[in-house]
């Protein structure tokens, strides 16, 4: 999903896509912002490097801002994407441990 979102620090606009990543073993979803667009291309092998992990409303989401860096793998460097193992997917609840109980005597 490719739009023009507003940053929330800044007020600024910028492109910004969610990107499907992934290889045999499963696949996440990757929000990429600005330069990094013209380098998700369907079916192109890339390495992400100084990307974020973070939860969003609930569900494990990479981020990919101005720190981060997108480089092109082999071209013609393919494989099957699992998409059945959709880390992105999963449902992911904060247990808040008790203090009290933590605390050993």
């Amino acid at each position: 999903m490719t739009g023009v979102r507003t940053c929330v620090q800044t007020g600024q606009q910028v492109s910004a896509a969610d990107v499907l990543l992934g290889d045999e073993t499963g696949c996440v979803y990757l929000t990429a912002i600005g330069p990094h667009l013209a380098l998700l291309q369907p079916g192109k092998s890339v390495v992400i490097r100084n990307f974020r992990v973070q939860m969003f409303r609930n569900h494990l989401r990479l981020f990919l801002d101005r720190w981060g860096s997108i480089g092109e793998l082999q071209p013609g460097l393919t494989c099957e994407v699992n998409e059945l193992n959709n880390r992105s997917c999963v449902e992911f609840i904060q247990i808040k441990e008790d203090s009290d109980s933590s605390m050993s005597t």
